[in-house]
């Protein structure tokens, strides 16, 4: 019993030792941003060899964890993104990481350190999580290295050409820099290692896209107040194919082959083929306004325009065609009517008086002359179809 009892008081004096050093960064760094109070007010600074201040490096890495909402009409994408930067700052060095317990310090608040005003270039608008506490973390290394993290929802600008729509690619863009210090005082610097994570499954995510590729770009911003250091993530967007062959270009085909099959109608059916006509072309207008409908207006030719404008071609030559064959066929019957020198003519030829063949012939040289001309109107519905394509 007594050694039991000595037991639990060694551990427990070893318990309270490691502790109290396990607690001692936390201590010691609360006492220096207590002690230093406008810390967080002005950037790290290091000295070069010839005393000049270097400026502050600043690492990024970014963890993509949701792609959503593409909008062609106001050329915008929506992006769930953690982004984390590390950079060092000594006055923060608390400690040795050879004495000490922890290899860091978390702090619930970025409010006493100084942090990197980084902004959004191309972002609308944006807003970070707070369900259930703000999606924050700050970690304060023991020799003064700070990885600062936070999860961020953005609406960002995305430029488009839609000239291949809708075999189009786009290319998405996340872009951030500093917007007040300039490359004299910051440097951003992408993570040596991964500096972008994808969550699983997320380049297959898009209901109208995949992503196809990514890349990362170092570049400068030059304005009128100096040069400042930017980052540049990169998205491809690849259109997927499969929804407009299936709600555009097979109805479209469909369509198109209808119309064609006014060639085969007599053309005595005038009711018939107008009606056929009129509705393929009010159909085809009805599908490719609701396929415009989502883009927005753009002053150069798609590749949707294109093939909307030849099948529409193909509609209204079928429309024309029946005008014309129509035309042909009124016009001849009305050429040949009983009074005309033609059918006297007919009549002689055939050794009938045109008294006789009004009263009993009439009906059969009739007859044969409207056959004779329905005829010649369909060598035209022949002709036309073998130019149809489909």
């Amino acid at each position: 019993m007594v050694i039991f009892v000595l037991s639990l008081l060694i551990v427990s004096c070893f318990g309270d030792d490691n502790l109290e050093r396990f607690q001692s960064g936390d201590l010691r760094l609360l006492k220096i941003l207590n002690s230093n109070e406008n810390i967080h007010r002005f950037r790290p600074v290091e000295f070069e060899e010839n005393g000049k201040a270097k400026p502050a490096k600043v690492d990024v890495n970014i963890y993509l964890r949701s792609i959503s909402h593409v909008s062609e009409v106001n050329m915008e994408y929506q992006l769930q993104i953690t982004y984390r930067q590390t950079w060092k700052d000594s006055r923060l060095a608390w400690g040795n990481l050879t004495d000490e317990k922890q290899p860091y310090v978390i702090l619930n608040s970025d409010q006493k350190i100084w942090i990197p005003d980084t902004f959004f270039q191309n972002e609308k608008n944006a807003h970070r999580h707070n369900i259930d506490k703000p999606n924050i973390m700050v970690r304060v290394h023991h020799d003064g290295f700070v990885l600062y993290s936070v999860r961020l929802t953005m609406t960002l600008s995305c430029p488009m050409n839609f000239e291949y729509y809708p075999m189009d690619v786009q290319e998405c863009e996340l872009r951030f820099a500093s917007y007040a210090y300039t490359t004299d005082d910051i440097i951003y610097k992408w993570k040596n290692n991964n500096p972008v994570q994808i969550k699983t499954g997320l380049l297959n995510s898009l209901p109208q896209f995949k992503v196809t590729n990514y890349s990362t770009h170092e570049c400068s911003s030059s304005t009128s107040t100096g040069t400042y250091s930017c980052l540049n993530l990169r998205l491809e967007l690849n259109r997927e194919f499969g929804f407009f062959l299936l709600h555009l270009f097979i109805p479209s085909m469909a369509l198109v082959a209808v119309s064609w099959v006014s060639f085969f109608i007599d053309p005595t059916s005038v009711p018939g083929r107008v009606t056929l006509g009129v509705t393929v072309l009010l159909t085809f207008h009805a599908l490719s306004s609701g396929v415009n409908s989502i883009l927005p207006p753009v002053s150069y030719v798609k590749a949707i325009d294109v093939w909307i404008f030849g099948c529409a071609t193909f509609i209204l030559a079928s429309l024309i065609e029946f005008a014309i064959v129509t035309y042909l066929y009124t016009n001849q019957l009305a050429k040949r009517k009983p009074s005309s020198p033609e059918h006297q003519q007919l009549l002689r030829d055939n050794g009938v008086d045109q008294k006789i063949h009004v009263s009993s012939n009439r009906i059969p040289i009739v007859d044969h002359a409207r056959n004779a001309i329905q005829k010649d109107a369909r060598v035209v519905d022949r002709a036309s179809s073998k130019f149809n394509p489909a």
